[in-house]
């Protein structure tokens, strides 16, 4: 075997994994539509939207974010008890 099949092997085999993987990971981590647009761009270009997915797909705030949100809440209710909505 030469050594661009091998290449060309490990790829498809990368590839393959990379859509396995992402199959049953997107559906359980993002609403249906997004899970669907991601694993139609996943079954297009496996390796760069895997990269993509890396730096743009979390869904969730880091904690202190989170917090700094909650009391940003907390005192925008207190500031507006008196006025109607």
């Amino acid at each position: 075997m030469t050594p661009w099949a091998l290449l060309y092997y490990l790829y498809d085999l990368s590839s393959f994994c990379i859509r396995l993987f992402m199959l049953f990971y997107l559906p359980l981590k993002h609403s249906p539509t997004t899970a669907t647009s991601w694993l139609l761009a996943v079954y297009l270009w496996p390796w760069p939207v895997a990269v993509l997915y890396a730096v743009f797909g979390s869904t969730s705030l880091p904690a202190e974010r989170t917090v700094r949100h909650e009391k940003l809440l907390s005192s925008i209710e207190k500031d507006s008890m008196g006025f109607r909505t």
